[in-house]
């Protein structure tokens, strides 16, 4: 239910022309979500998104939300650019600063002030008497705005700050983890090491770039499931975090699920990843363990490949050694013989 107290803030909205109504919902989208200051992985005017998650915000299908991409860059109001890994879509909202200053508006006094003159020339008086009571001491529309905007900027920094904490401490948490149990997770490179020494963590994936942060580092790790195409495993350990009503997975969750499933083939979890991402969004990860369960039944068992040597008899052996020794062939398997 809204409430005021509900409101984190405001972005201004430019009044610019986009004849299609979806282009215009969708760069009005854009705007709201975009940085209003620098992070790590986004400056000011950008935002991190990827395919599934705008499908999945804006209830539209892929094809006519790229169109409206591509109309928006065309009017300039946007610029993409593709992260390394097909990892996501970094967008930049042209000239968000200019658009979010409020001094780069020529009519912002008159504006501004209009309720505030509207409310001086009507008297304020109780519905229960004819006396007139006194105007209760406001500050002015003008000020509040100028006020909000130069002390906006503390409270923003203070979420950003927390932005930031929350993905370096994903990294600082992987390296101590790292540094305090070297020799054992060397030699147990698996989830099922890293899930013990994560046990008493507190981190928590709350957000895209944490799952960002997260997959970076199983990756360059080494960890099992590391050849697994990265969007697949970014989107899906996402699912599995937005179908929380908190919006966030516990580290700790997310390790410990892993590493139930790290004995499993690696083509057959990307499999049940990518069913769960595309048809299970409402599902918890433990749905993803019976996909996981029922593909293992179905799926051809793999042989490991074993080079075939011939046997070959004792006498024929030593009829090579003889051949060998006079010079007459360079290796002893280099001889064929005819049977």
């Amino acid at each position: 239910m809204f409430t005021v107290q509900n409101v984190k803030g405001f972005y201004i909205v430019p009044r610019i022309k986009i004849e299609r109504p979806r282009d215009k919902m969708l760069y009005l989208f854009l705007c709201e979500k975009a940085n209003f200051i620098d992070s790590e992985l986004c400056s000011r005017g950008e935002l991190i998104t990827s395919k599934i998650k705008l499908e999945q915000e804006a209830g539209w299908s892929y094809s006519k939300i790229r169109g409206s991409i591509k109309r928006l860059e065309d009017l300039g109001l946007i610029k993409t650019e593709t992260l390394p890994m097909k990892s996501g879509t970094k967008i930049l909202i042209v000239d968000y600063s200019l658009f979010q200053d409020l001094t780069n508006y020529k009519n912002m006094t008159s504006i501004l002030r209009y309720e505030e003159i509207q409310a001086d020339n009507k008297p304020n008086t109780h519905e229960s008497s004819n006396q007139i009571v006194p105007k209760k001491l406001e500050i002015s529309r003008e000020e509040e705005g100028k006020g909000s905007i130069t002390s906006k900027p503390d409270n923003y920094l203070n979420s950003n700050e927390k932005l930031k904490q929350s993905s370096n401490t994903i990294t600082k948490a992987f390296n101590k983890i790292f540094k305090q149990n070297e020799y054992n997770i060397k030699e147990n490179r698996g989830f099922s090491c890293l899930s013990k020494v994560f046990r008493n963590s507190e981190l928590f994936l709350q957000s895209y770039e944490d799952t960002a942060q997260f997959v970076e580092n199983v990756v360059s790790n080494d960890f099992p499931f590391t050849t697994i195409n990265q969007e697949i495993f970014m989107d899906y350990l996402e699912s599995i975090r937005l179908v929380r009503n908190s919006e966030k997975v516990s580290v700790v969750t997310v390790v410990s699920f892993l590493a139930e499933i790290e004995s499993y083939r690696v083509e057959i979890v990307e499999s049940a990843f990518d069913i769960h991402r595309k048809g299970h969004r409402d599902k918890k990860e433990t749905y993803t363990k019976g996909i996981i369960e029922n593909l293992s039944k179905t799926a051809p068992i793999k042989m490991p490949y074993k080079e075939y040597k011939p046997r070959v008899s004792r006498n024929v052996r030593k009829r090579e050694e003889k051949l060998k020794a006079k010079g007459l062939i360079e290796r002893v398997d280099s001889l064929e013989v005819d049977f």
